[in-house]
Parts: C-alpha cells; sequence; structure tokens
C-alpha cells in the first residue's frame, strides 16, 4: 500500500526530536553524523513502526526558520501534522504559526502529542488541553484531532499515540502513480561513488531507475542512477514517498535550491501566475494592491508582487482573486498550495492557491472562472480550464497542469475538440469560424477589386487569437460546408465578385483597350501607368482582374497580350512551321513584323505553352519528332 508523510511540528525544545525516537527508532539529531559518515542518505525522516495501513512518514523539523522551509518542501508533500506541544508550557508563538501554515496548506487534520506530562499535575494538564482545544477551532467543527497526553520518559501514552498515527494515515487517499511526477528537492549533496544526490517526498506520479529528468527552474537534465528509500535500493518510487535520487550526468553545482525534478515535458516555470489568496485573521494589517511579499512554494522561496483583482486592499481574514508576479521562475501547477510571508519583518500573514498558469493582460475578467475551476470537480475543471484557454488550447499532455487533477487517458475531453493534439472549448471552435469568416469579409470590403484574400494573410490576422492547428481546421470546415471557397492561394465568400467603381470601370477598359493597339508589341505597364495617369496598385488590380476574366494574358510581369493576340501569335507561328523546317527568330520576326528583341519573349511563351519546341536549328512544331 501507499504511504503518508506525516509532518512534526512544535516549538523548539517541545521534545520533537526524543518523540520522533521513541516512534521510530530513529534519533534524528543522529542522521547529520550518519550523513557525514556516508552512512544514510536521509536527513530528518524516519518510518514509523507500524504493523498496518499505509507506510507513515515522518518529517522531523529541526529548528525554527527551517521549519518554514522543511514544511514548505511538504506542501503538497506533507499529508498529516503531529503538533507536539509541552504540558508545561503550553501551545507558544511558534506553535500557532505552524498551525497557521498547515491550515494555508489545506493540512487540514492531525494528531496532537502532548508531552512532558510527567511533568505536570492532571488540574495544569486539563488548562493545557483546553488552550490546544481552541487553537484547533481553525480547522473547523469537522476536523477532529484527537490531543493525547504522552511522556517519552515514562513511555505512558505512546502506544496510544500510535495509534492514533495509524488511524489519521489510513482517512488519506492514496494518490495516483500515474499522474505526473514532481518532487521538490530539499538538499543536494555528493557521495562518492553515487555522484550528485538529491532528496525529497514525491509529490505527484512516479519515477524509475533509468529514466530521464529534468530540474526546474534551473534547466539542468540528467538521468536517474539509483533510487534509495530509508537506505534501501529501490527501482521505483511513487507518491508521497520520501527518497533519495543520484542523478548521473549533472554536477552538483547545476543543483539550485528550490529546483524541482520532473520527468515530463509539459512542466514550465513561470513568473507570473494566478490564484485565489487568502490572508489570516491573525494578519495583523491588510495587504494592498501591488504590495511585495516572499513566497514559499515546493523547497522555493522567492519575492512576489501581488496585483489584486479590485485593485484596492486585502483585509485579514478576506480571499481574493489575485496575480502574482514573480522575481524567480516557479514550475506550477493548478492546485498548488503557496504560502506568503512579509517582507520585513518575517511573519506568515497568508498563502493561496495556484488557479491559472498564463493569466491574460486582461485577466480580471476571467477571474471568477478561475475560483470555480478551483472548486470543481475533474470533468467541469477541464471544461474550465479548456475554456479559459480560449483559441491558443491547451496542450493534451499538459491538461494535468492545467486542471490539478491526474489525466484519465481512457477519458474523452469533455465538451472539447482535439485538433493536433490540442483541446479547445467547442463554442470557441465556432466563435473562431465566425471570426474568420469575419475576416475574410472584411478583406473583401476593405478591397473590392482583390478576387481573394491571401490564406497567409488570414491565417496571421487570426493568429494572435487562434492557435494554428485551430486556425486550419476552421478554413477546413468552412470550405467542406461550401461558406468559403479557395483557389490557389486565395480564399472568398462564394458570391464574392471582384467590384470596381464607375471610374476604375472606365480604365479597364481603357488599359484594355491600350493592349489592343499594341498589338503583339503592347505598351508595358509602366507606360500604360504612365499614359492614362494610373495608380499602381490599381493598374496590377485590373491587369489581374482581365487576366482572371481571360481577356489577358500575362506572358512575363512586364508583357500582357490580349487573348486574341496571343490566338493570333498562335496561327502565325504554325504558318512559319507549317513547311517542317526549324524556324530562326528572324523568320517569326518577320512574320509579325517585329524586331528579336521584341520577338523572344513570345518564342518563349510558345515554348512554354507547348506550341513550339526549341532545337540545336531552331524551332519546330512541339509534337514534330526530334531530327
Amino acid at each position: 500500500s501507499g504511504s503518508v508523510i506525516v509532518g512534526t511540528a512544535g516549538h523548539v525544545d517541545h521534545g520533537k526530536s526524543s518523540l520522533v525516537r521513541a516512534l521510530t527508532g530513529i534519533d534524528p539529531d543522529r542522521l547529520v553524523e550518519e550523513k557525514r559518515r556516508g552512512l544514510t542518505i536521509e536527513l530528518g525522516f524516519a518510518p514509523v513502526s507500524v504493523d498496518r495501513g499505509p507506510r507513515i512518514e515522518l518529517v522531523d523539523v529541526p529548528g525554527h526558520e527551517d521549519f518554514m522551509r522543511t514544511m514548505l518542501a511538504g506542501a503538497s508533500g506533507i499529508d498529516r501534522l503531529l503538533l507536539v506541544v509541552a504540558a508545561d508550557e503550553g501551545p507558544m508563538p511558534q506553535t500557532l504559526e505552524h498551525l497557521d501554515v498547515a491550515e494555508l496548506l489545506g493540512i487540514r487534520r492531525g494528531v496532537v502529542a502532548l508531552s512532558k506530562i510527567d511533568r505536570v499535575d492532571t488540574d495544569w494538564q486539563g488548562l493545557v488541553l483546553d488552550a490546544v482545544r481552541e487553537e484547533l477551532q481553525r480547522f473547523g467543527s469537522d476536523s477532529d484531532w484527537p490531543i493525547l497526553p504522552i511522556s517519552v520518559l515514562t513511555g505512558e501514552g505512546l502506544e496510544a499515540l500510535r495509534e492514533a498515527l495509524i488511524e489519521t494515515a489510513s482517512e488519506v487517499a492514496e494518490r495516483p502513480k500515474s499522474d505526473l511526477f514532481r518532487l521538490p528537492i530539499d538538499r543536494a549533496f555528493t557521495i562518492p561513488g553515487a555522484g550528485t544526490v538529491v532528496t525529497g517526498s514525491v509529490w505527484s506520479g512516479s519515477v524509475a531507475r533509468g529514466e530521464a529528468v529534468q530540474l526546474l527552474p534551473s534547466g539542468g537534465r540528467a538521468r536517474v542512477r539509483g533510487i534509495q528509500r530509508f537506505g534501501t535500493d529501490v527501482e521505483t518510487v511513487g507518491p508521497a514517498s520520501r527518497c533519495a535520487l543520484s542523478l548521473a550526468g549533472l554536477p552538483l553545482e547545476r543543483v539550485e535550491t528550490g529546483d524541482m525534478v520532473v520527468s515530463d515535458s509539459g512542466w514550465r516555470a513561470v513568473r507570473r501566475f494566478g490564484a485565489r489568496i487568502r490572508l489570516l485573521p491573525a494578519a495583523v494589517e491588510g495587504l494592498d494592491h501591488a504590495d511585495h511579499v516572499r513566497l514559499y512554494h515546493g523547497t522555493s522561496e522567492t519575492l512576489a508582487r501581488v496585483l489584486l483583482q479590485d485593485g484596492g486592499t486585502l483585509a485579514p481574514g478576506e480571499s481574493a482573486a489575485a496575480v502574482l508576479v514573480t522575481r524567480d521562475p516557479i514550475p506550477l501547477r493548478v492546485r498548488d498550495r503557496f504560502v506568503l510571508r512579509r517582507v520585513s519583518p518575517m511573519r506568515t500573514i497568508g498563502g493561496g492557491r495556484v488557479a491559472e498558469l498564463a493569466p491574460t493582460r486582461r485577466w480580471r475578467a476571467s477571474a471568477t472562472s478561475w475560483m470555480r475551476l478551483l472548486d470543481a470537480k475533474p470533468d467541469e475543471a477541464t471544461e474550465i480550464a479548456v475554456r479559459l484557454a480560449a483559441g491558443q488550447g491547451i496542450d493534451r499532455s499538459a491538461l494535468a497542469l492545467h486542471t490539478g487533477f491526474p489525466v484519465n487517458p481512457d477519458e474523452g475531453p469533455g465538451n472539447a475538440v482535439v485538433l493536433s493534439d490540442r483541446l479547445f472549448a467547442t463554442d470557441i471552435v465556432d466563435e473562431a469560424r465566425e471570426a474568420v469568416l469575419e475576416s475574410i469579409r472584411n478583406a473583401h470590403a476593405g478591397s473590392p477589386r482583390q478576387p481573394g484574400v491571401p490564406l497567409e494573410s488570414v491565417r496571421s490576422m487570426g493568429a494572435d487569437r487562434y492557435a494554428s492547428p485551430l486556425l486550419e481546421e476552421v478554413l477546413r470546415v468552412l470550405e467542406s460546408e461550401g461558406r468559403v471557397v479557395r483557389e490557389g492561394p486565395l480564399v472568398r465568400i462564394p458570391d464574392h465578385r471582384p467590384r470596381l467603381t464607375d471610374a476604375e470601370e472606365e480604365a479597364k477598359i481603357a488599359v484594355y483597350g491600350a493592349l489592343a493597339d499594341g498589338g503583339l508589341s503592347p505598351p508595358s505597364p509602366a507606360r500604360i501607368e504612365e499614359a492614362q495617369g494610373l495608380d499602381r496598385a490599381l493598374l496590377h488590380d485590373l491587369l489581374r482582374l482581365l487576366e482572371r476574366e481571360g481577356r489577358v494574358v500575362s506572358l512575363t510581369p512586364q508583357l500582357f497580350l490580349t487573348s486574341e493576340q496571343v490566338e493570333r501569335l498562335r496561327e502565325g507561328a504554325m504558318r512559319v512551321l507549317a513547311d517542317s523546317v526549324p524556324a530562326s527568330p528572324a523568320a517569326f520576326g518577320s512574320e509579325f513584323n517585329l524586331s528579336r528583341r521584341e520577338v523572344i519573349p513570345l518564342l518563349e511563351y510558345l515554348d512554354r505553352t507547348g506550341v513550339t519546341r526549341r532545337t540545336g536549328s531552331g524551332r519546330v512544331a512541339s509534337d514534330q519528332p526530334s531530327e
């Protein structure tokens, strides 16, 4: 069966270490020395000896300042809390901060060990019990924390405590092994023969020996050379397990404090994310829009600026949607929890849950959907996440990051369409279809002379709002429905025909007339432009239009003939070639009364269109056999 990680918290000197030693048989203070001698690579972590239920792994935290980091290292790693309160002193400010953090991290259940009861009488013990119960009310009436009086000195209550831990651990739902793998590194060191070793609690998923992993945000890549759990080599390690990974191909200096080990390429480290944040009732003062805070997530700590949805002040005890802009990138996933502390004085003021990994500039309008996503069940969460991604869609492999739930590969994508392995909401596909149609109509209205809109410009018009797989699908569907027509590189609405104003219509007649009058030696576009006083773009459009109507043929960019002249050219060429003797350019020139310079482009056109064929001794009819 799986593992459950129980964090031990409480004031320094309240007897945590001796209690851990009593429950596990391991002295946490000795682990430091053991590590130095290379006997163990686990530091401050020990399995509770239990005879049934899931394996219980205690995370013992040495001193107070380390507490924050280690407790946060288990932000999603710690399932339950073992709070140690000395009966002779009762709850201390530190104890209360530890409970605040537990609450912010969603650790709603736990066990209280009332230690050192051999030092107090029953009346005093009763008072301390009441004080502890009062502090636990913050977790609500539904979270029942057993409080067990114990004495490590006499052994009293230890068995009852063990039973209570087994009981609370058995209520923890096992995490799926098939989820994306992530492990926040809380320590990194080198061991001769094993190379770089990192330790941490597996937040989600599993990893196997030989697998390729990467570190985020530092970006280092490595292969898992070996995995150890409590000094034993294992082939694979799953969620909620303390472990040590030895990493091949990664020098120690490439590992940075706060890095996460991940094995899936979908993970991204972000510097800007959306969240629901909450201030503790005990936060003393509110949090202003754009305030700076310290943000703790996993084993990382960074500075962040908090942008509040309404731009005002968040009061103690209240929650709100916000965007956090961090100094350092963090590999986040929706539903991740984080803790916020004041920059100075260092005091825990609140925390939150990640709700959106890529908030847009106009994020305030989407914030209501974020809140719904955080409260939703898996299918609804998928639907909301896909809708939030709008026209960019979500890569199927990254869906688990955007919903915070493991993806079930057998499940369909719900109310979404899959295009090139990206998910798009069905109504976004409909919206994109209408938007593309609208952009084509607008392009027709803006350039009525153009026979169609270049496909490339349709793609680029929508590129900022819609991912390319979506645009391609939309164009394909519009074409299959007969709502647009593709002609080569152009696309148009079926009933669109190039439209000219009266003045443009007259100019078109004049251009055609100039070409017809020029016979086989017509004026170039530049000459027509000058003679008619026309705008170059208009002339270009008129020539293309005459070409599309079949009245004009473009032999080269500078040479346009009317179709009657092209017919005259073909007939004349056949007369020249009638006696089957290869003909020189001069022979064609005298037939058409043209100079050599004028006749060469015409002959090249005849070669290209299969009327003539050039041979060493002149041109012949293309269907004539070679000499």
